[in-house]
């Protein structure tokens, strides 16, 4: 039952965030944050994936960008403490605490 709806959560929070990107695409210089927080970078072939904080608003905020522009953004809608996401990723990254999406059943 928790997988399931886990699993629902997880699809509708990804449906939401496709219809988010798409109202964004028109312009994603306006929707840039002007002051940010890197959190994860993430390099493929082709795209640069970066999640960062929105200084201003405290919201975490995905950005794509292809090799010569920023391509995409997604404002998330998930605001956070920039203090305490140091902290926590901080202590992942120590090992002094484990990350609960790693986590299986």
């Amino acid at each position: 039952m928790k997988k399931t709806i886990l699993f629902a959560t997880v699809a509708l929070v990804l449906f939401s965030l496709s219809l988010e990107s798409r109202a964004n695409a028109s312009d994603p210089q306006q929707q840039a944050p002007k002051s940010a927080v890197v959190i994860k970078i993430l390099m493929g072939d082709y795209y640069q994936h970066i999640t960062v904080i929105d200084l201003e608003n405290n919201e975490l905020v995905l950005l794509r960008y292809s090799p010569n522009k920023l391509d995409n953004i997604v404002r998330t809608g998930i605001f956070v403490n920039p203090e305490q996401q140091k902290e926590f990723m901080t202590q992942i990254h120590s090992g002094t605490k484990s990350n609960p999406i790693s986590q299986t059943e």
